[in-house]
């Protein structure tokens, strides 16, 4: 990260701090450093690491694995954004990591988003559209081996107690 992003990502503790309002990042480029050194700096400040989601983790290459365990460890939830792209290359390197980590016992930490801008992936041009995880990744989920229940907690329990707002009155 460059000065300006830890001056951004600093100032997000601090209104976390004030507010109680979750954080949710991404990481650039795939890196598995980046990602480490953002739950140290949200430590760091302050942060409850139990509101603070870091994201684009499907994206790192150099770890894909050690990093989103290093960071679920540390009570952060492992965001996996996009992780539904019917065309994506990497799909089932995404479930083996998705897997290492629920195998390792972090089904708590683990949140899934589709998180896509491109229109190919709307439903009208004919893409999965905003149910893609559910109708791609949660499929595979399943296929590899993911029972009901840890699924329940992936897709409603884990970011309704990410996203829980509880106002800071301090």
């Amino acid at each position: 990260m460059d000065a300006q992003e830890r001056k951004v990502l600093r100032a997000a503790a601090r209104l976390h701090a004030r507010t109680g309002l979750a954080i949710i990042t991404h990481v650039s480029d795939g890196c598995a450093q980046c990602a480490l050194d953002q739950v140290d700096l949200f430590e760091q400040a302050g942060a409850n690491l139990n509101h603070v989601v870091i994201g684009h983790l499907n994206d790192i290459k150099d770890q894909p694995t050690a990093a989103p365990l290093a960071i679920a460890k540390r009570g952060a939830y492992v965001g996996f954004d996009h992780s539904g792209r019917p065309d994506d290359p990497r799909r089932q390197e995404y479930v083996r990591t998705i897997m290492a980590v629920l195998e390792a016992g972090h089904e708590d930490r683990v949140c899934l988003s589709s998180d896509f801008a491109s229109q190919k992936y709307l439903r009208k041009n004919g893409g999965p559209g905003i149910a893609m995880v559910m109708t791609t990744m949660v499929p595979r989920l399943r296929q590899a081996g993911v029972n009901e229940a840890t699924l329940h907690k992936i897709l409603v329990e884990n970011p309704r107690r990410a996203l829980a707002f509880v106002p800071n009155t301090g």
